[in-house]
């Protein structure tokens, strides 16, 4: 419905333009260039201003915001019978909020909030209760060329002692140059466990562990000429394994409380056209950490390097085809809060069991289509395949391990998508839902 007034109201303006500017029809009017007409364009802007001006705003790569007008009947409950307007419902504005998250409004409100709470089901956890809540702001409310900023969270409980806070949020600063990536993972799980290593992993027996995790991540980007951006990232990884039959034998020696703090540099290349939901463009990324380890054994200094490259093509309408390569690599045998476990960033190899294969590296690559369906709903289908090692000199093809699957896609928030993934794996598959796309 809003579009269909933008439209109309667009119509309006340029007739009484071309009226005021003494034109015989405004049918054919051109829109006006000359700075003879800038007093006209100001008249008209409360026209213009009764509807999302998506169109005067191309540098916004998301839907645009809505005037008090449509605030007020989102607020408003419409007897379209007696035509009386009456204030709604908490849960009405709860609902209003959800079915029309996708809109911008970080220029009316400080913070613009939207969340949903639901019953759970998954292998691992069994049945529980999760929440998710997306927050997006402005840091200057006034800068219509700037995105906006968000912060998502989501927070779950299983029967299984299951639980987990799952936090992830990127801050625009007001010189449009900074930004800040924040990640934040705390969980307590109950998994199956094979070991470390490829052999090991496929052949020991299966053995359950309870482990407490905390992974901690920020990444800050400064924007310099022809897309290049420079910039630093910190890290903290704690893991804490409280129970756990025959350690000796699945952990290769290793102590059971392990944690590492590191910090490095950082520079990328990224000509997305979004950073959250590209469509085109490249993105490319090194990232070399330096690792003090805090608590247990093993090497006291680790460094490694994050290497990854993206791609995306417009193929047909509302059709993108997205490809990732990713390489997570250290320098000696790293301990458990640094190990490549496969599927535990909810990001590569989507489909496997949490930890199934874990070894020091790993590479993967996976190509993605994603398809606009419906308004805010979309599919994708992909196919990838990684592997896991413990130095270059063991390294195998027949260690390369499968993968695909196929998603559904919600805006939740402008720019912030749901995604529910069923991926299969060698051996096993499974449901992942998250925040944002994969990649």
């Amino acid at each position: 419905m809003e579009a269909c007034f933008f439209g109309d109201g667009k119509q309006r303006a340029w007739q009484f333009y071309c009226k005021f500017a003494d034109r015989n029809k405004y049918d054919n009017c051109p829109y006006p260039i000359a700075m003879k007409h800038t007093l006209v364009l100001l008249a008209l802007a409360s026209f213009c201003l009764t509807a999302p001006a998506q169109d005067m705003l191309q540098t916004l790569d998301r839907p645009v915001l809505p005037t008090s007008d449509t605030i007020k009947a989102d607020t408003l409950q419409i007897d379209t019978l007696g035509g009386n307007a009456r204030k709604a419902s908490g849960f009405k504005r709860w609902w209003n909020n959800l079915v029309k998250g996708n809109v911008d409004r970080t220029h009316e409100k400080k913070v613009d909030i939207s969340f949903v709470l639901s019953p759970s089901y998954t292998d691992v956890a069994s049945v529980g209760i999760g929440g998710m809540c997306t927050a997006m702001f402005r840091t200057d409310r006034s800068d219509y060329t700037m995105p906006p900023s968000s912060i998502s969270a989501c927070a779950s409980i299983s029967v299984k002692k299951f639980y987990s806070f799952y936090l992830k949020g990127t801050i625009y600063f007001p010189d449009k140059r900074s930004q800040l990536d924040c990640y934040m993972d705390l969980r307590n799980e109950i998994l199956d466990f094979w070991g470390f290593g490829f052999d090991n992993c496929r052949h020991n027996p299966q053995t359950k562990y309870s482990r407490y995790t905390s992974i901690i991540k920020a990444d800050y980007f400064y924007s310099l000429p022809h897309n290049l951006y420079i910039g630093g990232s910190a890290r903290f990884n704690y893991t804490d394994i409280y129970k756990l039959d025959n350690p000796d034998f699945y952990l290769s020696g290793q102590t059971l409380s392990n944690s590492y703090a590191g910090i490095g540099p950082a520079l990328k290349y990224d000509s997305r056209d979004s950073q959250v939901t590209p469509q085109r463009g490249f993105h490319a990324l090194i990232r070399p950490m330096y690792y003090r380890n805090l608590q247990g054994n093993g090497s006291k200094n680790v460094w490694g390097t994050t290497l990854q490259f993206n791609s995306y093509h417009r193929l047909w309408k509302n059709a993108v085809l997205a490809t990732d390569l990713f390489a997570q690599l250290y320098d000696t045998d790293v301990n458990l809060p640094l190990m490549e476990q496969i599927a535990a960033d909810y990001c590569h190899m989507r489909g496997y069991y949490i930890g199934r294969y874990a070894d020091n590296n790993q590479t993967c690559v996976q190509v993605e289509l994603r398809q606009n369906i419906y308004k805010r709903f979309g599919a994708v289908a992909w196919v990838g395949a990684g592997n896991f090692f413990r130095d270059f000199n063991h390294w195998q093809w027949s260690h390369t391990l499968p993968n695909g699957g196929v998603g559904l896609r919600f805006e939740f928030k402008p720019g912030i998508n749901l995604r529910v993934d069923y991926g299969i794996g060698r051996g096993y598959s499974c449901i992942v839902f998250d925040f944002g796309e994969a990649f």
